[in-house]
């Protein structure tokens, strides 16, 4: 999806982060990936109000991340559950979201799928977005 989105330059960006796990991959994931995550246009001067730690992006995957192991543990979840998704989501894609779907026990999950959105869903489909979490919480 990195590729489809960004070219091969973000494609290369994204596989050195995640599976090459350095200061300098970090810094092309910032650059070449990160614009990537929403569709619209974002406000300038948008990244480079945030603080970044490329260390704690290191920390993050390698330390929280991956011992998290989600996956596996999605068939614990006893309570309604929200999943939502976009086709131009590079980092979480629809067929992501539709495996975490069918890890959860039967009869828990509302999968709802936008249109023309990244991974950023309230930020590029803000009244969908909305309305679509304001009505599973009122049910």
């Amino acid at each position: 999806m990195f590729e489809k989105l960004g070219g091969v330059q973000a494609r290369a960006a994204a596989i050195s982060f995640w599976t090459n796990r350095g200061i300098e991959a970090v810094r092309d994931y910032n650059e070449f990936c990160l614009p990537l995550y929403t569709q619209r246009k974002l406000p300038s001067g948008f990244y480079s109000r945030a603080v970044r730690n490329p260390e704690m992006s290191l920390v993050f995957v390698e330390d929280e991340l991956k011992p998290a192991a989600m996956m596996e543990r999605l068939g614990r979840v006893e309570c309604p559950t929200l999943v939502l998704a976009d086709e131009k989501d590079p980092i979480t894609p629809a067929a992501d979201a539709e495996e975490i779907v069918a890890a959860l026990p039967a009869g828990l999950a509302q999968f709802h799928r936008f249109a023309n959105a990244g991974h950023h869903l309230f930020w590029d489909a803000p009244e969908s977005f909305f309305e679509t979490v304001r009505r599973f919480i009122m049910m």
